[in-house]
């Protein structure tokens, strides 16, 4: 039984982190070909490479989250509110436009 929970929890360790990283991947090496393709700045472009700066200051912010929550349903509650608002703010970038609203995208991103 034991072995069984197991493989549940790294299965749900491993649909996180691919729910976290298709989108931080497709900002960060898709889009900057669209971009290439309708003429962007390459400094723009570039812009693009700060969607990864959350996840590599994750060493920093990580402690501060885990010290914040005692219990494992507050990690439960804190998984499920932070990818909900991933979702949302993914999901609301796709109705501005690139060209015009730029900054706000990487804003959100």
């Amino acid at each position: 039984m034991n072995r069984n929970k197991e493989n549940i929890k790294y299965g749900v360790m491993l649909n996180l982190y691919l729910a976290q990283s298709i989108p931080m991947s497709f900002f960060s090496t898709v889009l900057p070909v669209i971009m290439r393709e309708n003429h962007f700045s390459l400094t723009s472009i570039g812009l693009i490479q700060l969607v990864k700066l959350p996840w590599l200051l994750k060493f920093i912010w990580a402690p501060v989250v885990d010290s914040a929550q005692g219990k494992l349903k507050s990690y439960k509650k804190w998984i499920i509110a932070s990818e909900l608002l991933y979702a949302l703010t993914i999901f609301s970038i796709a109705f501005f436009d690139l060209e015009t609203d730029f900054k706000l995208i990487v804003i959100l991103l």
